[in-house]
């Protein structure tokens, strides 16, 4: 968040008048994930839709304080579990094309 935070400061000093907006990390699926491999362990070691869940109140918090913007584009996206629904995921983490369509349909109103 300090990195964030920095960034933040940076575009508003150069660009004072820009409206920031700051958009929710996705959640993941990490039941419904691609067989074991090598190049996928420790996958989801930090990606947990826990700490996604911090992540994310920390952005809005950031966003509060800032005074950007705070979207949470993810309505929609997760099943009854709080996961990003299977049909949406190609390994847990990447989204296929209907779950950016959903993305969409949530940012359209700050368009």
């Amino acid at each position: 968040m300090e990195n964030y935070g920095k960034i933040v400061a940076m575009i508003q000093r150069r660009l004072p008048g820009a409206e920031i907006y700051m958009m929710a990390y996705y959640p993941v699926n990490e039941v419904d994930k691609l067989p074991d491999a090598e190049w996928a362990k420790g996958m989801f070691a930090t990606r947990t839709n826990e700490n996604i869940r911090m992540a994310n109140e920390a952005v809005e918090k950031l966003a509060g304080e800032t005074g950007c913007h705070y979207i949470d584009v993810n309505d929609g996206l997760t099943d009854g579990n709080g996961r990003l629904k299977k049909e949406y995921t190609i390994e847990g983490i990447h989204m296929y094309a209907n779950g950016y369509r959903v993305v969409l349909e949530n940012l359209r109103k700050y368009l």
